[in-house]
């Protein structure tokens, strides 16, 4: 089965595994893809974790060999994804799973593929961890705003620094809800103040 490490500076989780594990997660991803109702771009943000399993089971990513200690395990598999992707990514399979017919196999992946996600956030953001599981878990994969908003938001977050990372994604999960430009006025009305508008979260776009 699958496991994770942190990456660096925040930047994102590791997933780890065997080639036949990535293998049989890569069928999965395919087939949610094509049948799934709230996956509005077939070519979008969720078949781009297919392809980085693919080239994780061809050993186009991290390939880490069997050890003198257990050397018939075979190589240890892994591919790094960004925070903002594959919280995306994880919320779109858990709900497309509730509208299409799916096995115990994509009922098992979709379980573990949270587990992993859900203990990497808990390991990475100890003090902000149970806000971020909020605002993720509330991401809304039937709602086209999702997909049309997250490209510019990893745009920014692989060009911020650690500690923008660090107190930003709430931030972020936050302007990838539909209503976001609702709430933004609102806020600003209250006199919040550091906020970022829709349109600098929508600024990587245009770059």
């Amino acid at each position: 089965m699958l496991n994770y490490e942190i990456v660096d500076k925040h930047e994102g989780l590791r997933l780890l595994g065997s080639a036949d594990d990535f293998r049989r997660f890569h069928a999965i991803l395919h087939d949610v893809n094509e049948r799934s109702p709230v996956v509005f771009d077939k070519e979008g943000v969720f078949i781009a974790l297919a392809y980085d399993v693919r080239k994780a089971y061809e050993g186009q990513r991290l390939v880490r060999k069997a050890t003198k200690h257990d050397p018939y395990s075979g190589p240890m598999l892994g591919v790094d994804i960004l925070w903002p992707t594959i919280l995306v990514q994880c919320r779109m399979f858990r709900v497309s799973l509730g509208f299409i017919d799916s096995s115990k196999l994509h009922q098992a992946f979709a379980y573990a593929f949270e587990a992993l996600v859900d203990g990497g956030l808990q390991e990475d953001f100890i003090v902000d961890y149970r806000r971020i599981q909020e605002r993720y878990m509330a991401l809304k994969p039937e709602h086209s705003w999702l997909e049309k908003k997250c490209s510019s938001r990893i745009e920014h977050w692989a060009r911020w620094t650690t500690a923008q990372r660090q107190r930003g994604l709430i931030s972020l999960l936050e302007s990838l809800d539909p209503m976001f430009p609702f709430d933004y006025e609102m806020r600003v009305k209250r006199g919040e103040a550091g906020l970022m508008s829709p349109e600098e979260w929508d600024a990587a776009d245009a770059d």
